[in-house]
Order: structure tokens, then sequence, then C-alpha cells
């Protein structure tokens, strides 16, 4: 079975799609120069030629008909259950753009034995009587559709709507033939087709009207159907009754749908609606649900005038609110060209005030709106568009020219997953201006936000990998350590950095690879032959191996800003990091003495903790960078006990299902009865005691001169707690310098790092050895992937 659609604007062509979606696999396509056309079973053309003049509009039309004839085309078998090709023209419920035309390209293109048009649509309040289109029972000349910028309504009768840009002759089936059942209706229309009329009109005022107008007219050898969503739903109904669905459902490639851009660029009383709705349930500072909210308004004046400071002002706003954000929270941005009649009123006035056309008004405000979604788009994961120009201009920005369909959320507002561009694999939910209950978008985002629960499949974990100081050896052991392709068989390596630093690395090194820039982690396709790198482009090209460089220092913490970015975003799972020097970043002006703490104050997390992990001892510090006089004072129960949850909630995510955890002391033989201090009797023995009473495997304090000795040597134990920096670091890096990973613990996301610093004395020589980074991103690979099942399991 192959279904062609045709339709003039996006959102009229996913709810179109959102019909056939349910039962078999379903594309949408944008306009594009070279169109090329797909073995799916449903594929939905989106001409954009409602607002267009009526001859491009019949070009456009004409054009993909003729295509869809040639390729797509094949006459029925036998009876309507056996057909194997069906060509629908998709048209607005209420009748707007150019029907006339593009029904008779269609028509010239397609030469069809018959043609049906019945644009109701019940379930939205779209009906038909005596051949007038009806919104909720009145009249569209009558609705507040006459005010329509572009194309006002000034007629609801549908056979004049048709003969006013066509030659076509009409005739009307009434209700009370309709009512006579589909025999009746194949009769009659049979009648009229025999008396050479072209298109037939169907009165619909309930959904069975739709269903006894599509069962005869599907009896029929080449019908052409015209009509809207509702239409659609009755034909996909009774074409896949009692046939399993081959709807493929294995869609791709992201668990966390946490950040909502919401573009409202119609201002129809029925979207300000939806958006109220929204705002009303969603508040902007909801602590229990850990949602923010935004709600930045158009501002009509500024965005007439200079809309590149309304633009700049806005996507200001949008980026401050993500600064804002905490790991566990998640973000509702909505931008309203309308919410309320003032803003309406505001629009129009100054438009008057500047002579601009109402209807030009709406459209800078969808260019505005893509303008946006071209800023904003890397860092949101779902978007929800209402208006066709807003869709459109938003989609065609960041390349989004082909969706899947997955299903509706209400009927005729499909789900998308958008399939190109730089949004890929990112959720899509479009809806026209004036369609929808009030609670859809409320509806929408609930959905949304609950998605991840199992209904997508995700693929392996992303790795975002921060490039270092550029001036040392983090480049170099980057691109070596991701030559290696077991990597990919676990995740999904991006490297944050400088693409041109890391071409010149790979020729360092006669590296074979090519060094792919993108924008999105959602569009990597690493390998060993292709890194994939989200480049800065911030580090001058002519900077000098193994000397410190404050461009050098600010470049290694914009590298991990970025990261962390996209980590709020839920588009990478763990980042992996390469070398910085501390000196050079304070000269770039980063107040942060290194990794560890640029991770907690850009994720705003207090209790953390540096843990290094080698081949046969890991250790997980109290305190970590300051001074030996200043971490005695730090050894506190409180913090022991905190620090004992973080090495025993981490190395679960390592895979050890009850860790066992030893506390070294502080002071020699634990103080000795206190003789040589109290600390270790006063506040690590009554953290060592809370833990166990919590069900948590640990003992200690065990004197720090044996302790290290148990755990590598006798493999008593699988983690060491100590007290500050040296007294875990000596151990670990005699054991094994060049192969120790540290891991940020406590911070809402995965991080891993080498164990060594910048190496400035070897740097650009192309003798670094990259077997600390390689063992960094296998365990960050690892610990993301224990989560992902966790994340799965809940």
């Amino acid at each position: 079975m192959q279904i062609s659609v045709i339709a003039d604007d996006l959102t009229g062509a996913n709810d179109c799609a959102a019909q056939f979606a349910l039962h078999i696999d379903t594309k949408v396509f944008l306009p594009t120069e070279n169109i090329k056309l797909t073995k799916v079973s449903t594929a939905v053309f989106d001409t954009e030629s409602r607002d267009i003049d009526a001859q491009s509009a019949y070009t456009n039309v004409f054009k993909i008909a003729k295509l869809i004839k040639k390729e797509r085309f094949e006459e029925k078998i036998d009876t309507f259950d056996q057909k194997r090709s069906i060509i629908y023209k998709k048209i607005d419920s209420t009748v707007r753009g150019n029907i006339g035309s593009e029904l008779q390209a269609a028509i010239d293109a397609i030469e069809p034995e018959i043609t049906v048009f019945a644009p109701a649509f019940p379930q939205s309040g779209r009906t038909t009587e005596n051949g007038y289109q009806l919104l909720n029972g009145i009249r569209l000349e009558e609705t507040e559709l006459k005010n329509i910028p572009k194309s006002p309504i000034t007629t609801s009768f549908i056979p004049d709507i048709i003969k006013k840009q066509s030659n076509l002759d009409t005739a009307i089936i009434t209700l009370e033939d309709i009512h006579k059942g589909s025999a009746f209706i194949y009769e009659k229309a049979l009648y009229l087709k025999n008396a050479g009329v072209k298109v037939i009109v169907c009165d619909v005022t309930e959904k069975e009207d739709l269903e006894a107008v599509a069962a005869s007219f599907l009896n029929f050898k080449t019908p052409l159907f015209v009509g809207s969503a509702g239409l659609a739903d009755a034909i996909a109904s009774l074409v896949f009754k009692n046939k399993e669905k081959t709807v493929n459902r294995n869609t791709p490639s992201f668990y966390n749908l946490s950040k909502i851009l919401i573009l409202a660029g119609s201002i129809s009383a029925v979207t300000r609606a939806q958006c109220q709705n929204l705002l009303q349930n969603f508040s902007s500072n909801n602590k229990e649900q850990k949602i923010r909210v935004l709600l930045e308004r158009i501002d009509p004046e500024q965005f007439l005038t200079d809309p590149k400071k309304e633009l700049e002002r806005i996507i200001a706003s949008v980026t401050s609110s993500f600064a804002a954000l905490a790991f566990d929270e998640k973000l509702i941005v909505l931008i309203a060209g309308a919410l309320d009649e003032n803003d309406v009123a505001k629009s129009k006035e100054c438009g008057q005030k500047l002579n601009i056309e109402f209807f030009n008004v709406g459209e800078r405000m969808a260019k505005l709106m893509g303008d946006l979604m071209a800023a904003l788009a890397p860092s949101f994961n779902a978007f929800i568009m209402t208006g066709g120009d807003t869709a459109v201009h938003a989609c065609k920005e960041v390349g989004a020219n082909s969706f899947k369909v997955l299903g509706e959320i209400e009927k005729g507002i499909p789900l998308c997953l958008i399939d190109s561009g730089i949004p890929q694999n990112c959720v899509l939910v479009t809806k026209a201006g004036a369609l929808g209950t009030p609670q859809v978008f409320t509806k929408t985002v609930t959905n949304l936000f609950n998605l991840h629960k199992g209904n997508i499949t995700m693929k392996k974990p992303v790795l975002g990998i921060t490039m270092g100081d550029a001036a040392g050896i983090g480049s170099e052991i980057t691109v070596k350590a991701l030559s290696d392709p077991k990597l990919y068989e676990k995740a999904i390596p991006v490297v944050f950095g400088d693409a041109y630093q890391l071409e010149r690395a790979a020729k360092i090194i006669g590296a074979n690879v090519k060094v792919h820039k993108i924008t999105d982690p959602a569009k990597a396709n690493p390998s060993p032959e292709q890194i994939e790198v989200i480049s800065l482009d911030n580090i001058p090209h002519d900077i000098e191996f193994g000397k410190i460089n404050a461009a050098c220092g600010k470049g290694a913490y914009e590298f991990i800003a970025k990261a962390v970015e996209f980590v709020k975003a839920g588009k990478i799972h763990a980042i992996v990091t390469a070398p910085l020097n501390k000196e050079a970043l304070h000269l770039g002006g980063c107040p942060h003495p290194g990794h560890t703490e640029i991770l907690a104050n850009l994720t705003g997390t207090k209790d953390y903790s540096m843990m290094l992990v080698g081949d046969k001892l890991r250790v997980i510090h109290v305190s970590t960078h300051v001074s030996l006089r200043k971490a005695c004072d730090l050894v506190k129960k409180d913090r022991v006990l905190k620090v004992i949850h973080l090495a025993d909630d981490t190395l679960k995510l390592m895979g050890f299902e009850k860790p066992r955890i030893a506390v070294s002391g502080l002071n020699p033989h634990c103080g000795e009865g206190g003789m040589f201090g109290t600390e270790d009797a006063e506040e690590i023995v009554p953290a060592v005691k809370a833990a166990q009473e919590e069900g948590i495997n640990v003992v200690g304090p065990i004197a720090p001169d044996t302790v290290f000795h148990r755990a590598a040597n006798k493999g008593e134990f699988d983690i060491v707690v100590v007290m500050y920096h040296d007294q875990g670091h000596i151990p670990l890096k005699v054991l094994g310098f060049s192969t120790g990973v540290n891991v940020t613990v406590g911070l809402p996301c995965i991080r891993t790092s080498v164990d060594h610093g910048t190496a400035f004395e070897i740097a650009g020589k192309g003798i670094a050895d990259p077997e600390s980074m390689t063992v960094a991103l296998n365990l960050g690979a690892q610990m993301a992937n224990v989560k992902f099942k966790d994340l799965l399991n809940n």
C-alpha cells in the first residue's frame, strides 16, 4: 500500500500524516529544489502554496502530483481493501488558500476517474451543510476567519470557492443523501460523474458521515480524495481495518526530553487560550515538579522596527534561564506572538503606524520565529510550533526538511521526529493556529516530559570530551584515544574543542583521520576514521606548544562550559576531560582552580568529591585543593558521611553490587587514643557508624600506613575514603601513574578525566601516552551505560 498526500502547508501536512502514521510508516517532506520520492508507505509532500499567488500554487501542486502519478501510483486490483495506491489532496478544514487552482492542478496531473471534496473535520468543529463550510455551526465568513491577514474568508459556499480559481464543474451530495449509506452515495456519485461533474462536494456533520463518504469513493478505480485530516482519518480506518499495524516504533536516540521550546507564532484566539492554559498549569517557579517556565512575549514595536534587537533580547533571556537552571530541573520556553486581545491590537496598531499591512506583520513574526529557532535549537530536544508559517520558517532555518510521524497528541495534532538538519532526532509537534483544545499545550508538554520512560528506544550514550589546554597534550591524546574501535561499541564520542588544533594534532602524530564539525551531538556519526567536534574556534592558530597562554586557559574553560550546556539539554550523558593548566586558566579569567570546581560551579553542586581510579586501587577524597592545615579542619562527620555515600553510589554505577568501602584515618595510627589527634575518634568514627546503620558496607577508620596495602595488594576493599589530596594521590600514582583516571562524584552528570597534567615539556612532539585518556573514556562509557539502564527501568 502506497499513500501519497499533497498538502499546502506544513501544519496541514503533519496533521493529515498523523492519521496514517497510526497504521503504517509515514514521513513528511518540506519542499526542496530536488524532490526525492521515497519508498515510505505514506509520503506527505508540503508544497507551501497556501499563501502564494494562484499560478505559482498551480505549478507547485502540478509538479508534485505528476511525480506521484509516475512513481507512486498503481491502480487497484478489485475492491477497495485491495487498493495499491491512494492519492490525497490535503486542504485546510476552513477552506483557506488556493483551493481552486490547486485542485485544478491535481486533477490535470493525475487525471482521476472521480474527485470527492469533503473538507469537514467534525471532531474539531468543522462541518459542511448544503455545500457551506461551518466552524462550530457558524458560516466561515461570520467567524474571526474573516479577519485573517493573508487570506480573509469572504464566502463559505464551497462550489463558489472552487469556481473562483478553476473551470471545474461541481455538484453537492447533501446530508440527506449521505445518510442513505455508502451504496447510495456510490450510485449518486457515479451518476454525477457520468453527467460530466468533475468535483463532488459532500455534506458532513458527523464522523460517521465521513466514513460513509470514504467507503463509497474507495470503490472507484482511480479516485482523488480532497479533504482535511478528518477524511484522511476515515480512509485510514477503513483501509487498515483488521490489518496488522506495520509502523516501525524503533525511534532514536535520547532519553531525556527535558528542554522544550514553544514557538507560538499564531495570534488566533485558540492559540492564545492554549498559551494561557499552559501558563496556568505550569507556574513560573514550580519547585515541586522541578519545572522552570520562561515566557517571552514578542514586543511588536521592537520586532517591527528593530528585529535584530528583539532577537538578541530574547536569545539573551533564554541563555540566562539556561545558566540558572539546576540539573534536575526541566525547562519550558514559551515565545508568544500574542497572549490576549491587547497584544493583537498592539501589533495591528504598530503595523499601521509603520504602514505595514497586517499580513506582512504575520510574515515578519514567522521570520523572527525562524531566526530564534536557528539560534536556540541546539539547546533544546523538543519543539512545539503553532501556525504553518512559523513552523516552516523555523524548520527551514535549521535544515529540518523531513519528519517521521509517530502519532497524535490530539486529533489532528501530530507527534513527529525530525530526521534531518540541526535538531535531528528531536521531537516536533506542530498545529494549525486555530486547532486544538485549550489544554493541548499542557497535554503536549506533559506527554513529552514522560516520553523517555520507555516510548523511545535509546541508542548508546553520548560522551562529551573536552579538549583541555591547547598548548598541552590534550588534543594529541584525544586524537590517539579516539582511534580505538572498541569505544564506538559502547558510546558516541563528541569532542568539545577547536577543530584546527585537533587537525594539527592529527598531522603531528600522522593519524589518517577526518575532523568533522557539527553543531548538535544528535548529528554525530563518529568512527576511528572521523572525529566529531563541536568546535568553538576560539584558539589562535599560532599558539606555541608548552607555553602558558591566557587564550588557551580561557578556551579550556569555554570547552567545559559548552559541554555542560549540552548536558543540561539532555544531549550528552557523560563528560570526559583532557588536562588543563591552572595558571593559564587563571590568566584566562577563570576564578576556579580546576575541573572539579568548575563543574561544581556550572552545575550548582555543593556536595562533591574527587575519586581516583587505578588498576589496583580506588580512592575518594574528603577534601582536595586546599592547604594541609585547612584539610584537617574539613574532616567533619557530615562531610565524611557524605563522601562514603558518594563512594557507594559511584561504585554501583561502575558495576559493584555492594561495594566494600574502607575509610582511612587522618592522624598517625588513627590518633592512637587521642595521643596524635582527636579527629579520628570525634568525626570519622561517628560517620562510619552512621553509614553502617544505613546498610552501607564500610569499615574504618583504618591507619593510613596500612589501608592502601590492604586495598591494593590484598584486595580487601574496592575503594578507600581518604581525608586529603596527597593521602590519596601518592599511593595511586605510585601504583600506576599513566593509568589513573579522575572521576568527579556528586555531580548530576558523570565526569571522568585523565589523572595527569598538560605535560608541557612533551607537548607537540607526538609522544604523549594516551592510556589514561583511553581508560577515562571507557570508564565514562561504562558508567553512562549503567545509568541508562537504571533510567529505563524507572
